[in-house]
């Protein structure tokens, strides 16, 4: 009971220091607008306070740096970063063409072409470096921290519902930001943080599985840099059939994709949770 109390205080001090620093958008939304460069800055800042948190957590209850889960791990798990990598670059692809066969639109946008290849591949790269840092901020501070506490306190089941409530919970004040700047209406803040909560749910449960299979948070964070990087790029080179890069008239058909990785993910969890507890009672 102690033990669990224990955690139970150090996850109550890591999220209160998450969602205080989480605020920052809303204090420093005029100079964001006004600055693409201060605001580029603060974001990036911005996604590294999970990280910071568990690192400030566990260096004022001196709780140590052992499960940090920073190994890399690779051998005999490569194929979980095969499939961090491609999972969401299918599952994005897939939600932009169902979206766009559901609107009638054309999918591919009219100023793509082929022939760019070099200057694609240059976004990607710059979008690659960009994400990173989005990638090992948060997932040093949710895959590496907050869902350890959560499993240990309420089990991988209620964890994984949890985990992606509170990591949908933490976006809500960038948004929040973005109507006070006037870039977005209130009605697109409240439908969009809605919607990310149902995708960060579902893709939530995926990162936590291969944090646990591979017990290394580093295929997480691949997962969500590419992510990330699928939902940018989509922008780029896809047109209005694009779901991610605009929040009017978004079907639901889109989610199904991570519905879909979010119930197997879901699944898995639970048949990997009986494995383990099987391995430890032989």
């Amino acid at each position: 009971m102690t033990n669990k109390r224990e955690k139970g205080k150090r996850l109550l001090i890591y999220l209160a220091l998450v969602f205080i620093t989480a605020s920052t958008p809303i204090f420093l939304w005029k100079p964001m607008k006004q600055s693409t460069a201060f605001s580029f800055i603060v974001g990036i800042t911005w996604c590294c306070f999970p990280a910071i948190a568990n690192l400030i957590t566990r260096r004022a209850t001196n709780e140590g740096w052992r499960d940090m889960k920073l190994h890399l791990r690779l051998k005999g798990n490569f194929i979980w970063y095969l499939i961090a990598f491609f999972i969401p670059v299918v599952a994005v692809s897939f939600s932009v063409v169902l979206s766009g066969l559901v609107n009638h639109e054309r999918i591919l946008a009219d100023n793509v072409g082929m022939s760019d290849l070099f200057g694609v591949l240059l976004m990607v790269l710059s979008q690659v470096v960009m994400f990173s840092f989005v990638g090992v901020g948060e997932e040093l501070g949710w895959r590496a921290y907050m869902n350890q506490k959560l499993e240990l306190l309420f089990g991988n089941r209620i964890a994984c519902l949890l985990g992606g409530i509170i990591w949908a919970l933490w976006h809500i004040p960038n948004d929040i930001a973005g109507g006070l700047a006037g870039e977005v209406s209130w009605h697109e803040v409240f439908v969009g943080s809605f919607e990310r909560s149902v995708l960060l749910i579902c893709f939530g449960v995926l990162l936590m599985y291969l944090t646990n299979k591979t017990d290394s948070v580093w295929p997480a964070v691949v997962g969500h840099i590419t992510y990330n990087t699928s939902i940018a790029m989509s922008g780029q080179a896809f047109g209005e059939a694009n779901a991610f890069a605009t929040s009017r008239e978004i079907h639901w058909i889109m989610f199904i994709p991570f519905v879909v990785i979010g119930i197997i993910s879901f699944i898995l969890i639970s048949h990997f949770m009986i494995w383990e507890t099987d391995k430890e009672c032989r």
